[in-house]
């Protein structure tokens, strides 16, 4: 009874704290510049709403996330609904039980939302701790613990990934108090919503991300008659009971792009053709620009880059040697959000390779750390690199042409944008995984379980695969024209128009862009048919609830 009655005293300190944030920030908001910009998006609703459709009293559900691109995206889709008739509209903020930014939250009121207490009652912590205690984490396995669910919604993968990502461990550690924190609120944020939508009647959730806890309302939603919109900047996705993953789409590739070919009368072999010369033109440096390259290419191919690289390198790959390029990945980004596979994380993996490496010194193996790692990750990878000579660590910008062209055999990764890359020049890759975002394609050689995985590792000179040139090519139009660039609209102006917050090809930091405040709105104010435009495709989707993804009605996904 302790317990409740201090996790009690704390949530209405939080609150309370909160009460006096809110409080000082309503005078300090009209200073505060990205707010002023948001005041004047209120015109909308008057200029929009005049002939809207009879009134719905469902509840439209959008998570507070702070980036302008999820805010902006978020209030053109609550235009759209409010045209359909819909009038409540409430926000939530991203974490449950704790401090939510009070600009954030002023903006997303101005804009229409309600806002909605996300603090567990008693009658629901009592049942987060009752489910929590049943965990025995002296027995669990890490690959058990990725299965927890709740009532009959896995939640367990969300839980791992979240705690990998905002506590920066490689791995997870059952006796660390902040992986049990990470659980209990996990436990807490399914309790709050299986609670909340048996007893509103939400039609649509809308959400920053499918991964991490935030991604739990989503799983839970599905449990009820609720549908579920991911809405990040341009691109708009959808999960469902039976595809949860983020990539599940691509699944369907090849159907999807013969169908997109019948639809625009163009010959696959043609559209495939002028695909395989621009990547060609870009692996060679003969277009140099970066900025209308795929997230694939990034600086890895910069032609100049390349060059300087190879005067000033010293790492010599011996040829006469089967070469093996270990293709690491960011230890904290998620390593189960495109699906489980053999090991229960990127470090889990790694610490198996390195201990078969170190006992197999037939081949050479190199280690290229991800382009994404920071300090903290180039150490824990130090760390678990056997001090062999025949297992070398390569410097983390080394580019992938300069390996191609120097005697790179064979590359393992779990699921990496290295494979399609590697593959369009032949090199073979063996996966640890069938979660990713090739996997009906045949340029990569698949594993299903950890004793077939280490068969082919034991074989991997022997092994012949044809490489399914058609398929390469496939991957990348679809993952540029589909999957990347999917909309011929664009909500935001043009020199912003990334998914995602915008990414420095040299700093990977996220950072906002306030432009596009003034930018969304002097593109759509007084322009009612550019919007109808966009809210045309908002309605072709939403109508066809097998749709992964919202697109171009020319494209189906």
């Amino acid at each position: 009874m302790n317990k409740f009655i201090k996790f009690h005293q704390n949530i209405l300190s939080i609150k309370f704290i909160q009460l006096i944030i809110n409080f000082s920030f309503y005078f300090l908001k009209e200073f505060n510049k990205k707010y002023s910009q948001y005041k004047k998006y209120t015109g909308f609703n008057k200029q929009f709403l005049q002939n809207k459709k009879k009134s719905n009293n469902k509840i439209i559900l959008v998570e507070m996330f702070k980036f302008n691109k999820n805010i902006l995206s978020l209030f053109i889709w609550s235009i759209f609904f409010k045209k359909k008739g819909y009038k409540n509209f409430y926000c939530y903020p991203p974490k449950i039980n704790a401090l939510y930014h009070p600009i954030t939250f002023f903006i997303y009121k101005k804009l229409g939302f309600k806002f909605i207490s996300y603090f567990t009652n008693y009658k629901q912590e009592k049942l987060v701790i009752e489910i929590y205690s049943r965990i025995d984490f002296k027995k669990i396995s890490k690959k058990q613990f990725l299965k927890f669910k709740y009532k009959n919604t896995k939640i367990g993968d969300l839980i791992y990934d979240d705690y990998l990502r905002f506590h920066k461990k490689p791995t997870i550690d059952f006796e660390d108090q902040k992986f049990k924190d990470t659980v209990k609120n996990g436990i807490r944020i399914a309790v709050f919503w299986d609670d909340y939508f048996k007893k509103n009647n939400v039609d649509y959730i809308c959400y920053s991300h499918a991964v991490y806890l935030i991604g739990i309302p989503a799983r839970i939603s599905l449990n009820f008659k609720t549908s579920n919109l991911n809405v990040c900047g341009n691109l708009t996705h959808r999960i469902s009971k039976k595809y949860l993953h983020h990539g599940d789409e691509f699944k369907f590739l090849k159907k999807t792009l013969l169908k997109y070919c019948k639809l625009k009368k163009i010959s696959p072999k043609n559209l495939l053709k002028e695909t395989e010369n621009e990547i060609k033109q870009k692996m060679e440096g003969k277009i140099t620009k970066l900025d209308d390259l795929p997230f694939y290419f990034k600086k890895i191919y910069n032609h100049k880059f390349s060059k300087e690289f190879e005067l000033k390198t010293k790492i010599i790959i011996n040829k006469n040697k089967f070469n093996v390029l270990i293709a690491t990945h960011d230890f904290f980004e998620g390593p189960n959000s495109e699906g489980e596979f053999i090991f229960a994380d990127y470090y889990e993996w790694l610490k198996y390779l390195f201990d078969y490496a170190s006992k197999n010194n037939a081949y050479n193996w190199y280690i290229k750390p991800h382009p994404d790692f920071d300090s903290i990750q180039l150490k824990i990878l130090k760390n678990l690199i056997p001090n062999k000579k025949n297992i070398i660590l390569l410097p983390i910008k080394t580019p992938n042409n300069f390996l191609i062209k120097n005697g790179i055999n064979f590359v393992l990764t779990n699921h990496g944008t290295i494979s399609p890359e590697f593959a369009f020049n032949n090199i073979p890759t063996l996966l640890c995984s069938n979660s990713n975002f090739f996997n009906n394609l045949n340029f990569a050689i698949k594993s299903n379980s950890l004793k077939e995985y280490q068969h082919k590792l034991d074989r991997l000179d022997k092994i012949n695969i044809k490489i399914n040139k058609p398929d390469v090519l496939m991957y990348f139009y679809y993952q540029r024209h589909f999957f990347n660039d999917p909309i011929k609209f664009k909500i935001f102006p043009p020199q912003t128009a990334n998914a995602n917050p915008i990414i420095s090809l040299d700093n990977t930091v996220f950072t906002d862009d306030n432009s596009i405040i003034n930018g969304t709105y002097n593109k759509f104010y007084d322009k009612e048919e550019k919007l109808n435009k966009i809210f045309k495709i908002f309605n072709f989707f939403i109508n066809n609830k097998n749709l992964f993804q919202l697109i171009d009605t020319n494209k189906v996904l």
